[in-house]
């Protein structure tokens, strides 16, 4: 349903995209690649463009009225290819996040003002662990919640899924130790709903 869903967002994108007016200099030559929506009008996309060196830059657009205009955001610096590209995951109106393990690099951008600055964020994998990629993120009373799939850096070991977590104004997740699953194909969701945090 997920695969479906993101597909069903870039299509959606896409098509607005082309058919709709737009800022021109936002999205000549773009490429989506990701999409996080608050709501049917507010949304962002990440994807990439040329840069002036003919190499491919990320580039984060985003949108309040539904696609019809976007305006051109600051994305951080992350590896753009077709087989691994970064997402992004809007938490809310302020809060963004861009995963950026292309080169497993244990690290995730975060903005908590509306993409217009990015800070790195840390991720504590355990030793001997190797990051696989962020299933989800949500924010729950000014703390961080991640959903993180690990594998062992030798080959040798299971997946591993956790629940990382850190206060919304600190730049290192760590592991949470009550909340880690060991399985060959480990999957993983939170969500914050109501007040209430789910995982």
């Amino acid at each position: 349903m997920r695969f479906a869903a993101l597909i069903g967002g870039i299509v959606a994108v896409v098509s607005s995209l082309l058919l709709t007016p737009t800022t021109a200099e936002a999205t000549e030559d773009f490429r989506p690649a990701s999409t996080s929506w608050l709501s049917s009008r507010h949304g962002y996309v990440l994807g990439s463009a040329p840069c002036d060196d003919g190499n491919s830059c990320a580039r984060l657009l985003t949108t309040s009225d539904g696609g019809r205009s976007w305006q051109q955001r600051k994305a951080p610096k992350v590896g753009i290819d077709n087989g691994n590209a970064p997402t992004v995951t809007a938490v809310d109106d302020q809060t963004l996040f861009i995963d950026r393990f292309v080169d497993h690099d244990g690290t995730l951008a975060m903005s908590t003002d509306d993409a217009r600055s990015w800070q790195s964020v840390e991720i504590a994998v355990p030793k001997g662990q190797q990051i696989l990629g962020v299933n989800r993120i949500a924010v729950h009373h000014d703390v961080v919640y991640a959903v993180i799939n690990t594998v062992a850096a030798d080959g040798g070991g299971k997946n591993q899924t956790a629940v990382y977590t850190m206060a919304i104004d600190e730049h290192r997740l760590s592991p949470h130790r009550m909340l880690s699953i060991t399985g060959a194909m480990p999957y993983g969701d939170v969500s914050s709903r109501g007040g209430v945090l789910q995982v």
